[in-house]
């Protein structure tokens, strides 16, 4: 846990009763949320509203684009480790000056220690460190911005059950914190409490990146080369999606092969400067995209499932002459489905989530995780991850947003601009000059 601190001092030095506090706890899944909130632990606080990710759902991505709109945060690229196309070589790991920029906000950057030791003693930091940020601000006050990274840890290695405990746990502190201060000041401080992705759970197949990379290859492409038929596959963590680089003109060839590689569910290619192939098995979709207006056609099949959406938005006149709909009536009809707001994340994903985004994209089926070999031994180290994240589909990608004395958010929102309307508290948060951890 890190955090940003704000504060300002009064003629006499004290602190004011300024307090407000913006915390980012990293994969609590939204129907996990509401059952805390439904048994009682969030009391003052809005019921959890469903907070549709970016794609993919991983935290490199989805905690930048929480605050990008407000303070840009944008990173180089999909993970800590990526691909960098003006020297053609795949740079970046953890803690890395370049790829942990857009966090600086209010992540300081991890050590060995806690790189190593992390999910072990996840469960404990993640009580440790909300505790003691939370006793800060009751001390000082002020206005906070923070991220609580062990409930991933949990997640990942501990299962449901286990991260439903921790976030008890963490949500306790902060009801607590708010408690105290407003016994003191005798005005409770708004809390901003949001999640950054969701968490699918159970046992999980490995799909490795040398059966990726040998798939290509057996298509005809070459491994890193900058060539006409080259391919990089930079991947650092074991997660439920993966991103592929090749040239502009084998996007497509290189999205039909990833089709047929067991475990991976949908592909996503650019096809154009507005535009983007998906594929699944047999099944083809062609989506365009007019800033935030979509057009989704399939053909010979609907990869996302998402003909019946497009005939309900044509009976409701949503759809204009061309075949496009809004976004946001688009986002209105699909943060539900299997593949939540799939169309306006895959255009992201594809154009403008990350300062080098990948041509080819892909979302692991349920039951899958991706990454390389050594990632995956350490894993099974650890005694093997019942949890995940990344993938277009709805239990990965549905994470939460609570708040206590501010206005409720809307039923549902898109992470990308769920904190837009506390921008103040988010700015006055990230004010502060000091981590702490």
């Amino acid at each position: 846990m890190v955090g940003s601190r704000a504060s300002f001092r009064g003629a006499r030095g004290e602190w004011l009763n300024d307090a407000s506090f913006v915390l980012v706890v990293d994969a609590i899944p939204w129907e996990l949320a509401v059952e805390v909130w439904q048994q009682g632990h969030l009391p003052g606080f809005s019921e959890p509203v469903p907070s549709v990710s970016v794609f993919p759902s991983s935290s490199n991505v989805a905690l930048p684009a929480l605050i990008d709109g407000i303070l840009g945060a944008r990173p180089p690229g999909y993970e800590a480790r990526y691909y960098h196309p003006p020297s053609a070589t795949i740079r970046g790991r953890p803690g890395a000056p370049e790829a942990d920029r857009p966090m600086v906000r209010y992540r300081a950057r991890p050590g060995p220690l806690d790189l190593l030791a992390g999910p072990i003693v996840a469960r404990f930091r993640a009580s440790r460190e909300v505790a003691r940020l939370m006793h800060r601000f009751v001390r000082e006050s002020g206005s906070w911005l923070a991220y609580a990274s062990a409930t991933d840890g949990i997640g990942h290695f501990g299962g449901r059950e286990a991260l439903l405990s921790a976030f008890r746990t963490v949500t306790r502190h902060v009801v607590e914190a708010r408690r105290v201060i407003e016994t003191k000041h005798g005005t409770a401080p708004p809390v901003v409490l949001t999640s950054d992705h969701g968490m699918a759970f159970g046992r999980l197949a490995h799909v490795s990146g040398v059966l990726v990379r040998q798939a290509l290859e057996n298509a005809g492409f070459v491994p890193q080369s900058t060539g006409s038929a080259g391919f990089f596959l930079p991947s650092m963590g074991e997660i439920a999606a993966g991103v592929c680089f090749v040239a502009p003109g084998g996007a497509a060839t290189a999205a039909r092969t990833l089709a047929w590689v067991e475990g991976i569910d949908v592909v996503v290619a650019r096809h154009g400067e507005e535009s983007a192939l998906i594929v699944r098995g047999t099944d083809e979709a062609l989506l365009d995209w007019r800033t935030d207006r979509y057009r989704y056609d399939a053909f010979p099949g609907d990869p996302l499932r998402y003909a019946p959406v497009w005939a309900e938005l044509q009976q409701s006149g949503a759809i204009d002459g061309d075949g496009f709909v809004d976004g946001d009536a688009l986002f209105a009809a699909t943060w539900s489905h299997d593949y939540p707001d799939a169309l306006h994340r895959i255009r992201r994903a594809l154009t403008d989530l990350v300062e080098f985004p990948a041509p080819v994209l892909f979302s692991m089926r349920p039951g899958y995780t991706y990454g390389p070999p050594l990632t995956h031994a350490g894993s099974r180290l650890l005694g093997g991850q019942v949890g995940t994240h990344g993938a277009l589909s709805a239990e990965q990608s549905l994470g939460f947003l609570s708040v206590a004395g501010l206005q409720a958010p809307p039923p549902a929102v898109r992470a990308e601009s769920a904190l837009i309307p506390y921008r103040d508290l988010v700015i006055r948060g990230a004010s502060g000059s000091e981590s702490h951890h």
